[in-house]
């Protein structure tokens, strides 16, 4: 087996990133396919500075709060739906007939949302 020139290896690296594919270029310079994935593999630089971690760190933080407020809000509006609903569901079995109005104050709710 031949050493390859890095040169030759950093070439065939850019090649790949610039978008050929690796088994044209496998046939192309006499290699297998593997090792041209082995030099990518070694080539990717998965070390991050301090301060970017940080950041990150933060921001996924941050992210998850936003998650968790929205999780509140939403179940916190499919409790009042269902309360609404089966509000709405007791009042017309029971042939009950009182003000929208009235109900709205005393659950809390818009009289806008009994139309939707």
């Amino acid at each position: 087996m031949t050493s390859i020139n890095s040169e030759v290896k950093k070439e065939i690296i850019d090649k790949v990133k610039a978008g050929e594919k690796v088994n044209d270029l496998a046939s192309q310079y006499g290699i297998s396919n593997r090792t041209i994935y082995a030099w990518l593999k070694r080539s990717v630089n998965s070390s991050i500075s301090l301060a970017e971690f940080n950041h990150l760190k933060k921001e996924n933080h941050d992210l998850k709060a936003i998650v968790g407020a929205l999780m509140f809000q939403l179940e916190k509006l499919k409790k009042r739906s269902e309360i609404k609903k089966d509000t709405q569901s007791y009042l017309s079995n029971h042939q009950i007939n009182c003000r929208k109005t009235n109900l709205s104050l005393v659950l809390n709710l818009s009289r806008s949302g009994w139309y939707y």
